[in-house]
């Protein structure tokens, strides 16, 4: 949708990153009985992790489309609780993957200051 430059209100698209993640959950846990003889320790290393309390995490993502290197960068703030205290997405016309990245930990570091000095819009 970032590349089509299309927009959805924050409720809906809420709804959708719910039912991805119930997806996401459900596939994961009938792996999970199909594989309950082997621990995969990677699957473990990526799950999230809270900040320390006062603290936030700042996750962000860059992406890039091939054929033509349409970039997007996103992004969440939360805290300790796993509370979403901001997001923010972009499209970001051609570039490279690793300028995407970049974009992307700019623009989250960016919003969690806004967010930090009260000046969040």
């Amino acid at each position: 949708m970032i590349f089509q430059n299309k927009h959805q209100d924050t409720a809906t698209l809420a709804c959708r990153i719910r039912n991805w993640t119930r997806t996401i959950e459900e596939v994961q846990s009938k792996d999970k009985l199909i594989h309950s003889n082997h621990r995969d320790k990677q699957a473990e290393d990526l799950s999230w992790i809270p900040p320390p309390q006062h603290w936030v995490a700042v996750n962000t993502d860059g992406s890039v489309k091939q054929p033509h290197s349409q970039a997007a960068s996103g992004g969440i703030i939360r805290d300790h609780l796993g509370r979403c205290l901001g997001g923010f997405y972009a499209n970001l016309g051609a570039c490279t993957i690793t300028r995407a990245e970049l974009k992307g930990a700019l623009q989250g570091l960016q919003l969690a200051w806004r967010l930090a000095s009260g000046r969040f819009s």
